[in-house]
């Protein structure tokens, strides 16, 4: 059911598209490092992503900044594991050293107070605690495609995201993310790429990756087998999922959403002149 708030800013479970991938595989990922921890999803939105991280968390805090937001996390999600509070990531409403693990994606570049909120994550942090956050690089997502979004007030380039975890934390380590139509090509003894997750907004299971076609190299000298490898055709599912989310972006929901928006943002961009 689409929120008939929903203005495009947040993913929703209503919508499929490559956001959705991102992000579910972003919850993927973390949830392997949340077994029997304490967890802090930060600007967790509808709450998906808390369920996810629930299934194997001890315990895991929702916390957005909008109050209606919550207040339908917490009817969506009745789970005594899961509690949603409203506030934002600047003043984040827990204890000093609450959590084991802190999520934190795409929400960076919706403020200009991110040396704030990089402070009170690591305030709520245990010392041991291990934080996941996702931002996108300006320099991809922005310049070299022309895309201006108007719900992001700060995007940050590779060193400055680098920069800014390292002057909170000791230890970092960063990965590239990009969505894809590929095909997989492993040697059956390559252990680089072993899983491979899947699922929706409800569960993410993981699953060794099905070989529906096998490839054989033979020769009467010694083979030095090469690496596994990914062949992609970007357009094939982007396509498909471009055509939903422009019919999503027809419905009248979407567009009352902006037109109620467009004053703000016109204000917005005066104060940045």
């Amino acid at each position: 059911m689409v929120n008939k708030e929903w203005t495009g800013e947040r993913l929703e479970k209503h919508i499929t598209n490559e956001t959705m991938l991102e992000h579910l595989h972003r919850y993927a990922f973390a949830r392997e490092f949340a077994k029997g921890k304490t967890v802090l999803d930060i600007a967790c939105g509808e709450g998906y992503g808390c369920r996810l991280l629930a299934a194997e968390a001890l315990q895991v805090t929702g916390v957005d900044i909008d109050e209606e937001t919550i207040r339908r996390a917490r009817q969506e999600y009745p789970d005594s594991s899961i509690h949603f509070l409203t506030g934002s990531i600047t003043s984040i409403p827990c204890p000093d050293n609450s959590f084991d693990l802190v999520t934190c994606f795409e929400t960076l570049e919706h403020i200009t107070e991110q040396e704030q909120a990089l402070k009170e994550i690591s305030r709520v942090l245990k010392p041991e605690g291990l934080l996941f956050i996702s931002t996108p690089d300006k320099e991809k997502y922005s310049d070299q495609n022309g895309n201006k979004n108007p719900f992001h007030q700060k995007e940050l380039y590779q060193n400055e995201f680098r920069e800014l975890l390292s002057r909170y934390f000791t230890h970092t380590c960063f990965y590239g993310q990009q969505s894809l139509t590929v095909s997989l090509l492993l040697p059956e003894t390559d252990p680089s790429l072993h899983v491979l997750y899947t699922g929706e907004y409800a569960s993410i299971v993981k699953k060794i990756p099905p070989a529906m076609f096998l490839v054989g190299m033979a020769s009467n000298f010694p083979i030095q087998q090469p690496a596994g490898s990914l062949f992609y055709h970007q357009h094939a599912i982007a396509d498909q999922m471009n055509a939903r989310e422009k019919a999503v972006k027809q419905t009248i929901t979407y567009r009352t959403g902006h037109y109620l928006l467009a004053p703000f943002k016109a204000i917005r961009a005066l104060f940045r002149k």
